[in-house]
C-alpha cells in the first residue's frame, strides 16, 4: 500500500496551496496512515517522481485562457522536453476554475493530466473541478472528493 502523497500545486493567487495544505493538514491522512508532502511546482524537479510507491496530487488553478501559471510552467515545459517514464506514476487531479470561462475551465489541470498520460502515468478517479463561481469554499469541495480518491488505490 502507498503510504506517501505528493501534493504537486501550481497557483497565481494561493488558493491551489491552500487546498493543497488543507489536504496535508486533513484528519483524512492522519487516519490513513499516510504521510503527505506539498511541493511548490515552482521549485519541484522532475526527480520528484523518483518514488514509484507514493501517489501524488496536482492541484493547479489556470489563468488567462486556461493557461499554466507562471510559477508551474517551467516544470510543466520540463516534463514535455524531458519526457520522463512515468509508467509506475499514479496520480489525481484537483483543478480550480470558473465556469463563467466555460471554453478553458480547468484548462492548466486537463494539460498537466494530457501530459502524465502521455508520459504513461495513470490517473486514479475521475479529476476534481472546482468551481469559483459555485460558492462553495475550494477547499471543501478538495476534501469532499479526497476522501472519495484515498479509497481508491492501495
Amino acid at each position: 500500500m502507498a503510504k506517501r502523497i505528493v501534493i504537486l500545486f501550481g497557483t497565481v493567487s494561493g488558493t491551489s496551496e491552500l487546498v493543497a495544505d488543507e489536504i496535508s493538514e486533513s484528519d483524512l491522512v492522519e487516519s490513513s496512515d499516510r504521510t503527505v508532502s506539498v511541493v511548490p511546482m515552482a521549485k519541484a524537479a522532475l526527480n520528484v517522481f523518483d518514488d514509484n510507491n507514493a501517489r501524488y496530487l496536482i492541484v493547479t488553478s489556470s489563468y488567462g485562457k486556461g493557461e499554466i501559471p507562471e510559477k508551474a510552467q517551467r516544470f510543466f515545459d520540463d516534463l514535455d522536453s524531458r519526457r520522463p517514464d512515468l509508467s509506475e506514476i499514479r496520480y489525481g487531479v484537483i483543478c480550480l476554475g470558473d465556469t463563467k470561462y466555460s471554453q478553458t475551465f480547468c484548462g492548466a489541470a486537463k494539460s498537466f493530466d494530457r501530459k502524465l498520460r502521455q508520459l504513461g502515468a495513470e490517473r486514479i478517479g475521475e479529476m476534481c473541478r472546482i468551481d469559483a463561481s459555485s460558492g462553495d469554499f475550494p477547499e471543501d469541495v478538495a476534501l469532499e472528493w479526497f476522501e472519495e480518491w484515498i479509497g481508491l488505490y492501495k
